[in-house]
C-alpha cells in the first residue's frame, strides 16, 4: 500500500486515468527481478513479472492519490498514461512517462527517481526501501509541474 500523503494531491481528486501500460524494457533487469546497485540483493517480483507487478503498484498509489484508474479501456476523453522502465535498481529508476489524450500527446518525459539510502542489511528494511521507491516514482509524476498541466487542462 502506498505510503505518502493523498492530502497533497487534492487536485488530482476524482479525475480520471487509463493506466494503459507499464513496460519493462530496462536492460539492468531481467523479466521477475531486478538487483541493487551492488547487485548483491535481488528484488523479485514472483510470481508476476515486473511490469505486472509495477503497473498494480501504480495502480494502487494513484487510486490513493484520489484518481479513478480505468484498466482495460477508457471512455472517450480519458487521459491515457503509458510508463517505460529503462533502469531499476534498489536506488534508482529511469522511466519515461507519455501522457495522450484522444490521440494527441500531451506529454511525454524522462523521469530519473534516486535514493540515497544507506545500504541495509536487513531484508524488512530492503523491502520497505523498494516500496518507497514505487512512492517516489508516482509522487515524482504527480508532482511534476508539467505533468499537472497537461493533465489537468
Amino acid at each position: 500500500m502506498p505510503l505518502f500523503s493523498a492530502s497533497e494531491y487534492g487536485e488530482y481528486k476524482g479525475k480520471q486515468i487509463y493506466l494503459y501500460d507499464i513496460a519493462h524494457q530496462a536492460g539492468n533487469s531481467k523479466i521477475f527481478y531486478y538487483r541493487s546497485e551492488t547487485g548483491r540483493d535481488p528484488y523479485e517480483s514472483i510470481p508476476s513479472p515486473l511490469d505486472a507487478y509495477f503497473w498494480v503498484c501504480f495502480k494502487k498509489a494513484f487510486e490513493h492519490a484520489g484518481l479513478e484508474v480505468w484498466e482495460k479501456a477508457a471512455p472517450a476523453g480519458v487521459p491515457i498514461i503509458r510508463i517505460v522502465f529503462d533502469s531499476i535498481s534498489d536506488r534508482k529508476f529511469t522511466f519515461e512517462v507519455t501522457l495522450k489524450k484522444e490521440g494527441e500527446r500531451l506529454f511525454q518525459k524522462v523521469f530519473l527517481v534516486a535514493k540515497s539510502q544507506p545500504p541495509f542489511q536487513d531484508p524488512v528494511q530492503l523491502e520497505q526501501g523498494a516500496y518507497r521507491m514505487l512512492d517516489e516514482s508516482v509522487t515524482a509524476i504527480l508532482k511534476d509541474s508539467d505533468f499537472k498541466k497537461a493533465f489537468l487542462k
